[in-house]
C-alpha cells in the first residue's frame, strides 16, 4: 500500500469535514444533531403487542396513523389518547419538535463564521518557472 501524501490526507478531511456539513454525522446523538436535515426518532411502543419501534418526531402529530411492524395493527396517535404507549410516544415527539426547532433558531441567529478566501493552487515559482522558459 502506498503511503498517502499529507496534502492527500488533508484533502480527504476537508472532503470529509464538507461532507458531514451537508448531510450530518449518522454517530452524533440526535440531541446533538446540527444539520436540520438530520431527523430526530422517538421510540413507540405498541398497545397490543408491546414491541418497541421507532418513527420520525415530525410525524407523530395529531391525526397519524402507522402499523406495528411486528403484528400489524394500526396505531392512532391523537392528542387526547388514553393510552399511555400513545401519549408517552406523543409527548417525546413534541419535545423532539421542540429541541430541534430551538437548535435551528439558535443556529440562525448565530452569524457565520468568515471563510477564508481559497488558495490557489499554483505557485509563484511555478510560473516565474513557466515565465523563464517562455524567454
Amino acid at each position: 500500500m502506498l503511503p498517502v501524501a499529507p496534502q492527500d490526507a488533508r484533502e480527504s478531511r476537508n472532503r470529509l469535514s464538507g461532507f458531514l456539513q451537508i448531510f450530518g454525522s449518522p454517530w452524533l446523538p440526535i440531541s446533538n444533531s446540527h444539520c436540520y436535515r438530520h431527523m430526530s426518532f422517538v421510540q413507540v411502543q405498541c398497545t397490543r403487542c408491546k414491541t418497541m419501534f421507532r418513527d420520525r418526531a415530525g410525524r407523530l402529530q395529531d391525526g397519524y396513523s402507522r402499523q406495528c411492524p411486528g403484528c400489524e395493527v394500526v396505531l392512532f396517535f391523537a392528542e387526547d389518547s388514553q393510552h399511555p404507549f400513545i401519549k408517552r410516544a406523543m409527548r417525546n415527539a413534541r419535545k423532539a419538535r421542540k429541541e430541534q426547532h430551538e437548535a435551528e433558531a439558535a443556529r440562525r441567529s448565530i452569524p457565520p463564521e468568515p471563510r477564508a478566501a481559497p488558495r490557489s493552487r499554483s505557485s509563484s515559482a511555478g510560473r516565474a518557472r513557466l515565465q523563464g522558459r517562455s524567454e
